[in-house]
Parts: structure tokens; sequence; C-alpha cells
């Protein structure tokens, strides 16, 4: 998450929800690349607020205060209505939006992001959403339902950001995944240090033995994605392959 520091800048409640319902909270889209073909297998759409005295805000500015909130579902269906919105209806990439905390727990989850598929006639195959597992695991068995909801609409799951914390391999295989988002620092990681490259690469065979698609996250430079694709991770996202942007 970039930083950012913004001088007299603080966070409130109201003035957060009032920006969601305004329009000024948009998505920056980032697209998540394969490898080996160079295409875009789907976009991330990470939050801007689009402050009018303090300019674009990153969320190291808010994304604190709207988990303290309990806002993540909101955050994200507003995040997933404007990617609609903006995507192409002939593409086939899908849009990933995160949603953590309490959100995971929250009743009727996969019902709130249905209705937004069906108000712009698609469905949830459209979506791919990212949970951390240390969320997953605060709320494990109200996110397991709704995670299991969620997939019998057509949504896809990924684990967010594998290695930057908790971390359990059984949960992944309790848990309805399909894809695994690898940490910068792992990529990082096994770029500097052969013992980190070689745990690393253990993860990853046992993720496509699980079937899992692997996503490579902090990718910076040619090196990475030629590290990336001698390990046998297919996609990857990061500065070095594009920074993507705000489409609106």
């Amino acid at each position: 998450m970039p930083k950012q520091v913004v001088d007299g800048f603080e966070y409130d409640t109201i003035g957060f929800v009032e920006a969601l319902m305004c329009g000024e909270v948009l998505p920056h889209c980032q697209p998540v690349i394969d490898l080996q073909s160079g295409g875009i297998h789907s976009w991330e759409l990470l939050a801007r607020w689009l402050h009018p005295d303090y300019g674009i805000l990153y969320p190291a500015c808010f994304v604190a205060g709207v988990k303290k909130d309990s806002l993540d579902v909101a955050l994200a269906l507003t995040l997933f209505e404007w990617g609609l919105k903006w995507r192409p209806v002939s593409t086939a990439a899908r849009l990933a939006v995160n949603v953590g905390g309490a959100g995971l727990a929250e009743p009727g989850l996969g019902r709130y992001f249905q209705q937004i598929a069906t108000r712009y006639g698609c469905d949830l195959s459209a979506l791919i959403l990212e949970v951390s597992e240390s969320d997953i695991v605060s709320n494990l068995d109200a996110a397991r339902r709704n995670l299991l909801s969620l997939k019998q609409l057509g949504c896809a799951i990924s684990i967010d950001d594998y290695g930057a914390g908790y971390a359990d391999r059984n949960l992944r295989d309790l848990m309805p995944v399909d894809a695994v988002k690898l940490d910068q620092s792992l990529i990082g990681g096994a770029r500097h240090c052969k013992e980190k490259r070689e745990r690393l690469q253990e993860d990853v065979v046992r993720f496509r033995q699980l079937g899992l698609e692997i996503v490579a996250e902090g990718v910076s430079d040619v090196v990475d994605v030629e590290n990336c694709r001698a390990m046998g991770i297919g996609l990857g996202q990061g500065f070095g392959l594009s920074y993507g942007g705000m489409f609106f």
C-alpha cells in the first residue's frame, strides 16, 4: 500500500460515508498480467478518495478508519459498481475487490454483490473477492458460509497478501479458494535469498497441486518476471508490469 502523509487531514466516519455516496471514492484499476502471454487476466480495484480539499488520498489515509467503522463492504460494493460501469461488455477480465474484518461475517454478503451485478446485466463470474487469512480466522464460521455462498453464485475467491502475516496451509484446504496472491515481500525475498526462494518454490508447487491460480504481487522489473516464470507462477501484478490508472 503506497504511503502518504497529508498535512491536516483526519479521517472521520461521516465524511467518508458522504464521499462514498457522492462519488468521491473511485477505483484505481491495476491489471493482473498473464506472465506468459502478456494479456490482462483481471483488474484489481484499489480505492482512491478524490477529496475536495486534500486531493487524491491513498488507502493509507483512510483504510484503518474504514475497517474500524465496518465500512469494508460498503467500500467494496462501491468499487465493484464503478468497475462494472467502466468494464467493457466484451471483456472476460474479472474485477477484484477486497473485503476484510467484520465484513466477511456480514449476513447477505453475496446477495449485495449479486444485486449490483444483476443491475449491470452480468453475474458474479465478473467478481474476484480478495480476503486475508487473518480476517477469515477471526470470523471463521461466518466467513466460510459467506465464501461458500459467493462461490455458488460464480464469484472467485483469492487469498490476499499470502506470506505477509498469518498463514495456515490447512486453511486453504478447508476454504473454497481459487487463487493465492503472494505478498511482494516473498517475491523480493526470493530474488535475494536462495533459501527463501526454495521455500517459496515449495509453496508454489503445493498451490499448483491444489489447482490454484498464483499471482505474484509487487513485480518490479524483468528480473522478477523471469524469476516468477521459472518458479511456475503464472500471473503477476505490480508497477514493473503496469501502473494501471483511473479511467473515469
